[in-house]
């Protein structure tokens, strides 16, 4: 098994685990999750339950999404009907990049655009990696 298939794996398997966030705060959404990805980009957990946690679920979304818009990409290549693919993608090099590296450009775009932290953290997951890494046409 890949360290990639793994780290999804893994952060899949946090993701189930978790209770529910605080009332108020939304684990989906980008504010919440920016501190959590940035102490995961930089190695700066705090050594609690629930921000190791979080720290996980961040490397895991960022990982799984990583290698979603990989795919699309790969089956741009191979099918000239995927051109119209609602999907995005991104031309992330295999290997060459970590779960840490992949959470360091999300957190520059986060903070780069910071009008767009109230959209949900996935989407804005998908958008950091698609802009640091665009598709050939």
């Amino acid at each position: 098994m890949s360290a990639r298939t793994t780290a999804l794996l893994f952060g899949a398997a946090l993701a189930l685990t978790v209770t529910a966030a605080s009332a108020g705060e939304d684990e989906h959404n980008a504010i919440y999750m920016l501190p959590h990805c940035k102490a995961a980009a930089l190695d700066q957990y705090r050594y609690d339950a629930t921000s190791l946690v979080s720290a996980g679920i961040c490397l895991g979304v960022i990982t799984g999404i990583a290698f979603a818009l990989v795919w699309n990409h790969q089956a741009r290549e191979r099918v000239t009907e995927v051109e119209s693919s609602p999907f995005g993608c991104a031309d992330i090099p295999p290997r060459a990049t970590t779960g840490q590296q992949l959470a360091r450009v999300f957190v520059s775009y986060a903070e780069a655009h910071p009008k767009r932290m109230h959209e949900s953290f996935e989407v804005l997951v998908a958008y950091a990696l698609m802009d640091a890494w665009p598709c050939k046409k």
